[in-house]
């Protein structure tokens, strides 16, 4: 059930599903360094229950896999939450109908691989608060939606930089797909995100980043820069765009200089 993982250089396999219950700050609480936690494609699932599925802070070499996480859709309910974590991993995980699926918060040198982060009220993958220097790869970002208003990011960067995200899907959310905020040097590389309320990729004060072979189809907007300078995109795949403003009708540019477009 649940409890604290607290011995180190530990793998610990989820032997049955769990519904956490009573007054508990989280269900799994990993506190030592060199765990790994792994689910075997078990539950964790308490939808009246406003706290993380699975949580740690201050180690690092923690690995979580094969989870299905399910918990209150509001804060601080949410499926996995990294704080203050370092070179760790995130593989393979289902955190769908939580407030925020996956979260890192000041946490860096990380790498978040194979996870689905759907229906979130929030916003699927979430990383704040100098986040820096991880690697998203292959993650499903959908659908995710705040209640009554059109902010649902799939994929949100707040305040985090140099991150490379790589082959990522982030579909009809009802804000933007992919949201970059307060960050810079950043790498979007072959990424999707169609279909979104608020645009597919939005750059908001940020800057130096590069995007490249990302698609971008259906939507308002395909890409916005706003208050972002500097940035690098390239061969970007935007169509059925219905912006009637911006370049090509399909990147929207506001108080931004200096930014640098080719091909797509």
């Amino acid at each position: 059930g649940c409890g604290v993982f607290d011995n180190a250089n530990t793998v610990y396999t989820q032997g049955a599903n769990i519904v956490p219950t009573g007054s508990i700050s989280s269900c799994i609480n990993i506190t030592a360094s060199n765990v790994t936690y792994d689910c075997a494609g078990k539950w964790i699932s308490n939808a009246t229950l406003d706290v993380p599925g699975i949580y740690a802070s201050n180690v690092v070499n923690v690995t979580v896999r094969n989870c299905n996480v399910t918990m209150k859709d509001t804060v601080p309910g949410g499926g996995i939450q990294f704080v203050y974590i370092n070179n760790s991993f995130i593989i393979n995980n289902t955190v769908n109908l939580n407030n925020r699926g996956i979260h890192l918060n000041s946490s860096s040198n990380n790498q978040i691989i194979n996870n689905t982060a759907n229906s979130n009220t929030y916003t699927g993958i979430y990383l704040y608060s100098d986040s820096n220097n991880n690697i998203l790869t292959g993650n499903t970002a959908n659908s995710n939606a705040v209640p009554g208003l059109p902010t649902g990011f799939g994929i949100y960067l707040l305040t985090s930089s140099n991150n490379i995200l790589t082959n990522n899907t982030a579909n009809s959310n009802d804000g933007s797909g992919i949201g970059l905020s307060s960050g810079s040097n950043n790498n979007l590389t072959g990424n999707t995100a169609n279909s979104n309320g608020n645009g597919g990729i939005l750059l908001s004060s940020s800057s130096n980043n590069i995007l490249t072979n990302n698609t971008a189809n259906s939507e308002d907007i395909g890409i916005s820069l706003s208050s972002s300078s500097n940035n690098i995109l390239t061969k970007n795949n935007i169509w059925d765009s219905n912006s009637p403003v911006g370049f090509e009708s399909s990147i929207l540019l506001s108080a931004s200089q200096n930014n640098t477009f080719s091909g797509g």
